[in-house]
């Protein structure tokens, strides 16, 4: 057992000697040794007992421990199972503990040019007939201490046609070498790094090996079959510095391993000129009934991995050449295996073959992890590119796919449309990581220069949809229109871990938590909703919709026992999913109104009113407020599921909005009432609907009441909805409009209670001038309103004297007002942390930023940083991000902006905002893709993923095609946009609705 401790199996990633973790297995398994499931307590003590055996530790550790357990395993059990197993743990700690690399992450993508310039001679350079074997060698020709990397970096080739060629990385041609003077294939060749010598494998049975200088020395022999592959490791058993190993995978199933040393290297030229041959003898040994096709040593294992046709995979001892003990092949294919890889940041084999299929498996439990699954052909090569966290493919119709392997997600396919000869088809692969590029070969070597990343002190490279507080991990969890969602540390500000392209090649629009906050809806553009695992990047389900429609807004809900998923979309309906444990969940219910009287604009904002009940509040374009109950009744039996449509119907004061009032007109049929409901007034307290009841004022225009027809047509404003807060404590549901107000509802009595003025004190109203509101929050105990504005200030409102009665001369009064940001808030919360109040805010600016309630600036959520200790006011940077290149043309500004808001009118919006939907958790925060349009265009239509993506890392070649949009998804925006205006203007005699 001793022995066994020194190997490298006895030491894994989460720290453990073999002994202790063995001993923590036994925690996974009854008396009988079967699979047992651990709950929160049971898992908690099962790792204390390690930290209990110490001697010398205190109660504070010990507390601190069991705190930090009980996080760790909610973040495992992130379906809220409630249970964890040992698989589940396992792959949990081998994929995190090693640490998410925090010099990769959201930062700009830039063409790397150098690299380009390998593009020169893409058609020139190659062999006469298909390549077989690639390596790319970083030192060639250095001596110790001379030469530079970037003049010795050189590609080797060993094609079908007998030849080693020798590549600058220009692809130019250092040397040809015609290996045995014979016309016998190469199947593979091999750079032995510590003597700086160069094996090729021939189908002569032979194994060649050249100096640096590509000069022959010497060969071995391989009578005993035709050698396929070729491995290489610096280490031995011996421990000596002259030893290395050479592994040579055959066609016959074995695996030879030649340990090598400096007498091996010894050349006695014979008198006709000719090196002389070593009887060499390795250890031979049969691991495969088919063709070894790649046999390679991971020094983190300390073990030598084989793969064959036969569909095994082997993991052995490279000194003894044997399988490892207790280890048997590993069958995870259904067919032959071509390729592995090893990725040493996240301890994982990736491995793809005739199955179409490439598998991520555990080495330690030899079970699969994932299944990447996209190819139409055979995968005949896989590799990891460890410095961006991805895994690159390539499959027999030379399709290449860049994968994500912190959620497994494709993130990049490209297909090769060259036609080669004699065989149409690319043979392998290799990364230049110096380049970077990756490297294709066939007849012809094609390089792909990747994109470098270069560092950022913006929090993403996109518009922000939102930016949500996490009480449970004490995290802010950000996400940006490009699918990238970014878990930060709020007492330090670093990236804890991040991935991207959430929704592929869609827009993602909002984000939202589920009950436990252990996992993150996200709704795109497509009309998908997807479910995450936050802290390990894996989706757990997608919720699907049978005509996509953009979702606007998400929030969960619960009726009874039951839970649900609701999102917003733009066809005005309410999506209503269960909370299924399926991988592909349908709709349960589609909220709508058959009647006619439900809204008759856009719905723009989304509220859940109760925990418990079910109910839910929209608000809209037109100005109404509709209250639904989700299982009362459903769009299925033809019953409209709205249960109140209420409006304020009030007039607005002209002089707060127009300097002019007597030119306003007053329209026949003005109400002087309060508050008006739209619903049967003799029903009880409760949410009964009678279509039969719903009545609308005479005279309307455009779908719109008498009274706001009126204002809109005079002031250029509108009462359309644009933000909602649910304030519990109070039993009412506050909504600001785009005129400016904010109004109050009550959800027990389903009426209008009043309009609220912002007041500078009590006796002074707001000056007119007061930037738009593009973000509300409130606190969970509803004393304060949080509001955010198009000019980057944030203002803090009184919310003590609100209450369901309400007195008329009742505003929301000014606490404080401070300047977060330069560019508008589109995201606000408020919450506090080890006695501190802190306010997270992000911005139109692409940041997300803390700040303490009097405005002071603890820092900036970046990559870059500076990062900050929040218990040490001295680490704290009071400094906002410096203008990096955002220009306002890049945000498009869909933000909820009314579209009946005249841009020219008194009061009207200049920036656009994400829509916030207040302080009760689990309500998203999302970024509207608003297009402003006529009254008959009820849906955006979704805009369908270009052929291949556009998001990739590798730049375009003329010898590798790769397709791109034709258009961004902004630029068609604005295309729209001004094919409305134009249409509008011809309409409304010059008068439209436009914004900056």
């Amino acid at each position: 057992m001793d022995g066994e401790e020194n190997s490298v199996f006895a030491i894994n990633p989460m720290g453990l000697p073999l002994k202790e973790l063995r001993r923590l297995k036994d925690q996974f398994q009854d008396e009988e040794g079967q699979p047992v499931k651990l709950d929160e307590q049971q898992f908690v003590d099962a790792l204390l007992s390690r930290l209990a055996s110490s001697a010398g530790t205190s109660q504070d550790e010990r507390r601190r421990w069991d705190a930090e357990l009980r996080t760790l395993f909610k973040k495992i059990d992130a379906g809220c199972s409630e249970t964890v197993t040992w698989e589940e743990f396992t792959n949990y700690m081998l994929f995190h503990v090693p640490g998410f690399n925090s010099g990769d992450g959201a930062c700009e993508l830039s063409h790397n040019a150098a690299a380009a310039e390998a593009l020169t001679g893409a058609w020139q350079c190659g062999h006469a007939d298909m390549i077989n074997s690639i390596a790319v060698v970083s030192d060639l020709g250095t001596t110790s201490g001379a030469g530079s990397s970037g003049s010795s970096r050189k590609y080797i080739t060993a094609g079908r046609d007998g030849f080693v060629k020798v590549w600058h990385p220009n692809l130019t041609l250092h040397k040809a070498i015609d290996v045995g003077n014979t016309s016998s294939w190469l199947s593979a060749c091999c750079w032995m790094q510590k003597s700086r010598k160069l094996a090729v494998a021939s189908s002569s049975f032979r194994i060649f090996f050249y100096d640096s200088s590509f000069s022959l020395i010497t060969h071995i022999d391989h009578k005993d079959g035709t050698p396929l592959c070729l491995g290489y490791t610096e280490s031995h058993e011996n421990k000596s510095s002259e030893k290395e190993i050479l592994m040579v995978g055959d066609d016959k199933g074995y695996v030879t391993v030649f340990p090598l040393d400096a007498n091996d290297w010894e050349t006695e030229q014979k008198t006709d000129g000719k090196e002389t041959e070593k009887g060499k003898k390795g250890s031979r040994i049969k691991y495969h009934k088919d063709w070894v096709t790649k046999v390679g040593f991971v020094s983190q294992l300390q073990a030598m991995v084989t793969c064959s046709l036969d569909g095994e995979i082997n993991i052995c001892d490279v000194h003894t050449n044997q399988r490892k003990e207790g280890r048997d092949a590993v069958r995870l294919h259904k067919k032959g295996v071509h390729s592995w890889c090893w990725c040493k940041s996240y301890k994982f084999f990736a491995s793809g073959g005739s199955d179409r299929q490439i598998i991520i498996w555990n080495p330690y439990t030899q079970k699969a992890m994932n299944y990447l699954q996209g190819h139409n052909a055979p995968v005949l090569d896989v590799l990891v590119n460890e410095a961006q966290h991805q895994l690159i493919s390539m499959s027999v119709d030379k399709v290449v796919k860049v994968w994500d392997i912190l959620n497994y997600q494709c993130i990049q396919t490209f297909t090769d449309k060259t036609e080669y000869k004699p065989e149409d088809r690319l043979t392998c692969m290799a990364f230049d990581e110096e380049g970077p590029a990756l490297v294709l070969c066939s007849s012809l070597i094609n390089v792909l220069p990747v994109s470098v990343k270069v560092e950022t002190s913006r929090t993403h490279l996109a518009p922000i949809v939102g930016a949500l507080h996490n009480d449970v991990f004490h995290q802010i969890i950000s996400g940006d229109q490009l699918g990238t969602v970014s878990v930060w540390d709020i007492q330090t500000g670093k990236l804890e871990f991040e991935f991207r392209r959430a929704h592929q090649d869609h827009k993602m629009t909002c984000m939202a938590f589920d009950r436990s906050k252990r996992c993150l809806y996200t709704g795109g553009e497509e009309g998908l909703v997807k479910l995450w695992n936050f802290s390990s990047g894996q989706q757990l389900r997608t919720f699907t919709m049978r005509q996509p429609a953009e979702i606007r807004s998400l929030l969960w809900a619960k009726e009874g026992p039951n839970s649900f998923v609701v999102g917003l979309a733009w066809d005005r309906r309410i999506y209503v999913w269960p909370d299924s444990r399926k991988q592909i969940v349908e709709p349960q219910y589609v909220l709508e109104d058959f009647t006619g009287q439900g809204h008759t604009d856009d719905v723009t904002c989304l509220s859940r009113l109760s925990s418990v009940t079910g109910l839910l509040a929209t608000g809209g374009d037109d100005g109404y407020v509709c209250f639904w109950k989700i299982q009362e009744t459903s769009a299925g039996n033809g019953a409209s599921s709205r249960r109140y449509r209420l409006f304020d119907n009030t007039q607005v004061p002209s002089q707060a909005y127009n300097p002019e009032p007597d030119r306003r007109k007053v329209k026949k049929g003005d109400f002087t009432t309060a508050n008006k409901r739209i619903s049967n007034t003799n029903q009880q307290q409760g949410y009964l609907d009678s279509p039969s009841s719903l009545q609308t004022g005479e005279g309307q225009s455009n779908g719109w009441p008498e009274e706001l027809s009126g204002l809109e047509a005079d002031t250029g404003l509108s009462v359309g909805v644009e933000r909602t807060v649910f304030l519990e404590h109070k039993a009412c549901l506050l909504t600001i409009h785009a005129d400016g107000f904010a109004r109050l509802w009550s959800t027990k009595q389903a009426e209008f209670l009043g309009r609220l003025e912002f007041m500078a004190s009590p006796e002074e109203a707001v000056e007119d001038r007061m930037e738009a509101i593009t973000s509300v929050y409130a606190d969970d105990a509803n004393t304060w309103l949080l509001t955010g504005h198009a000019d980057g200030w944030v203002r803090i409102w009184d919310l003590t004297k609100i209450r369901e009665r309400l007195d008329p001369k009742t505003g929301l009064l000014r606490v404080k007002e401070i300047q977060l940001h330069q560019m508008a808030v589109t995201s606000l919360q408020h919450f506090e942390i080890h006695g501190k109040v802190v306010i997270v805010s992000a911005s139109s600016d692409w940041t997300v930023a803390l700040h303490t309630m009097d405005g002071t600036r603890i820092g900036n959520f970046s990559h870059r940083g500076p990062h900050w200790r929040l218990s040490d006011f001295s680490t704290w940077c009071d400094q906002p991000p410096p203008e990096e290149g955002i220009r306002p043309d890049e945000d498009d500004r869909w933000g909820a902006l009314s579209p009946r808001r005249n841009a020219g009118a008194p009061g009207a919006r200049r920036d656009g905002a994400a829509t916030n939907n207040g302080s009760v958790p689990g309500i998203g925060i999302g970024l509207g893709m608003r297009t402003p349009r006529a009254s008959k265009v009820r849906t955006r239509p979704v805009i369908p993923p270009p052929v291949h993506s556009g998001q990739g890392d590798f730049g375009k070649l003329s010898v590798v095609e790769r397709f791109k949009p034709d258009i961004t998804l902004a630029e068609q925006e604005r295309q729209r946009l001004q094919k409305f205006h134009v249409s509008e203007h011809t309409q409304r005699s010059g008068k439209v609705w436009g914004r900056r």
